[in-house]
């Protein structure tokens, strides 16, 4: 075998090479871009879903507005309605906004600030519903069977007292209540295993609510350190 033949065969061997490195290069990204499309179509799911929710709630306020308008208590319970599923609903579309941009031809400096705008923006989605929810769930009750608070309190007050100071109660000591669970989840030094748990699962924390972007984060940087390798 001569200089020639020898040139030749390392030539095809390193392009051999390089070919099996690319390829692998290739399949590893597209085993990692494929989990980041799951998570984040799940999260346009869920972003969606909430959407129609709140968009049919909206429309049916509307109606009962419209239907019981001259009802002060109805009418009244119907607008706070629309406007706090108005809040939560224009909440989504940011999220569907910021997942929009999630481009992997981006640089991933860039692709990271989208994702910790888009974790907060859904943590305070979060937030925004639980602290409210007392408030909206009987708001809800109240348009769907068009109930009328100032007709029905008072006839409760007569037959059973004890049912709305504990209702009303509860409803005014809500508010500091979750803001104090959301202050033991946000606070820096866990020293509680019960609260550490319940973080996990309550959709209330980074790790909890943020699982599917702190996901994508981390994929995103596997690939970068790949390509550097």
């Amino acid at each position: 075998m001569n200089l020639d033949n020898i040139q030749e065969e390392w030539g095809n061997h390193y392009n051999t090479s390089i070919e099996g490195e690319n390829l692998v290069i290739q399949l590893f990204k597209e085993s990692k871009y494929k989990k980041i499309d799951s998570n984040v179509k799940r999260m346009k799911t869920q972003s969606v879903l909430y959407m129609i929710f709140n968009l049919l709630v909206i429309i049916y306020a509307w109606i009962v507005l419209v239907i019981h308008f001259k009802s002060i208590g109805i009418s009244v319970s119907a607008a706070l309605l629309i406007l706090l599923s108005k809040v939560v609903f224009y909440k989504n579309v940011s999220q569907l906004n910021l997942m929009s941009k999630i481009k992997y031809t981006e640089p991933i400096v860039k692709l990271q600030k989208i994702i910790e705008h888009l974790k907060l923006e859904r943590l305070k989605h979060n937030q925004f519903i639980f602290i409210l929810s007392n408030i909206y769930f009987w708001l809800l009750m109240i348009v769907f069977f068009s109930m009328n608070p100032l007709v029905l309190i008072p006839e409760i007050w007569k037959k059973a007292a004890i049912v709305i100071i504990i209702h009303v109660g509860f409803s005014i000591l809500w508010f500091p209540l979750s803001f104090w669970i959301l202050s033991k989840y946000g606070a820096l030094a866990q020293s509680s295993t019960f609260w550490t748990r319940l973080g996990k699962n309550s959709l209330l924390t980074d790790e909890s609510a943020n699982s599917s972007l702190n996901r994508t984060l981390s994929f995103l940087v596997e690939i970068k350190n790949f390509e550097k390798q």
